[in-house]
C-alpha cells in the first residue's frame, strides 16, 4: 500500500480515503438514464452510479446540467418552484 506524503495534495475527487462524485459521472448517469427512457433525477442518478454519492452533490450536479429545477433559496417569493416551473405555496 503506498502511502502520501505530506506535501501531497488528494486529487478533486479523494479525500480521506472517500471518492467524491463528479460532474462527468453524473453527466454519463443522466445519458445513461435518458436512453433507457429513465426519469433524470437524484434517486435515479445515485441508483446509476451504484448508490453513491450524496443527495445534495448530486443535487448540485445535476442544476449545473440543467436537469433540475434552480434551487428556490435567497427567492423573494414564497413557495416552492417545481420542476415544471409551477410554484407550491407553504402549508
Amino acid at each position: 500500500m503506498q502511502t502520501r506524503s505530506a506535501l501531497q495534495r488528494p486529487s478533486m475527487t479523494e479525500s480521506k480515503g472517500q471518492t467524491y462524485i463528479t460532474l462527468e459521472q453524473v453527466r454519463e448517469a443522466c445519458i445513461a438514464l435518458l436512453t433507457q427512457g429513465r426519469r433524470v433525477g437524484p434517486v435515479n442518478v445515485r441508483l446509476q452510479l451504484g448508490n453513491r454519492g450524496s443527495y445534495a452533490t448530486i443535487t448540485r450536479h445535476l442544476r449545473t446540467l440543467g436537469f433540475a429545477a434552480p434551487s428556490p433559496r435567497g427567492s423573494k417569493k414564497e413557495g416552492v418552484t417545481q420542476a415544471d416551473g409551477s410554484r407550491q405555496l407553504p402549508r
